[in-house]
């Protein structure tokens, strides 16, 4: 089981790391002739319902809100694979998962298939540039917060 559990963790973060490496920065004015592609379509499987629009470049901002919420979410897999006794899960949708302390597999796995999420819906699904920056933006004010949170809970995991 614990081979399986490392298995998912390492196939997930692979996922996730890939996803966020593939996405396209937007063409410069002397290559806008020919498009990058996007990861969402070979990732995205069978259409479930109408034809959507194609993923649309991602502009270097929109990028390093993503890293940046990237960042945030590793520190945050490793203050919960790092959480002092005494301490346990807070988020409750993590826990019904994984359970109160959850190993470095399972936090892996649950973390990347997160990234993973985040990458592909903004990717397919937000389109407009200032919805985009607002999704993102939103996702790394919410991951700040429970980074924080966690620090002040626990009297400091990472920042000591």
């Amino acid at each position: 089981m614990r081979a399986f559990r490392i298995l998912i963790a390492s196939a997930g973060l692979v996922l996730a790391t890939a996803a966020a490496a593939a996405i396209p920065e937007t063409p410069s004015p002397a290559h806008a002739s020919a498009p990058e592609p996007s990861l969402a379509p070979a990732l995205s499987g069978p259409s479930l319902g109408a034809r959507r629009a194609e993923p649309r470049p991602w502009a270097r901002s929109e990028k390093a809100l993503l890293w940046g919420y990237m960042g945030l979410n590793a520190i945050d897999a490793w203050q919960t694979g790092n959480m002092p006794d005494g301490f346990d899960e807070g988020n409750p949708l993590f826990r019904a998962v994984v359970g109160d302390r959850p190993g470095a597999a399972e936090t892996m796995a649950l973390k990347s298939l997160a990234a993973y999420g985040i990458v592909h819906v903004t990717d397919r699904f937000v389109q407009g540039r200032t919805q985009r920056k607002v999704v993102l933006g939103l996702v790394v004010a919410l991951q700040l917060f429970v980074v924080a949170r966690n620090e002040q809970a626990t009297g400091g995991i990472v920042f000591r």
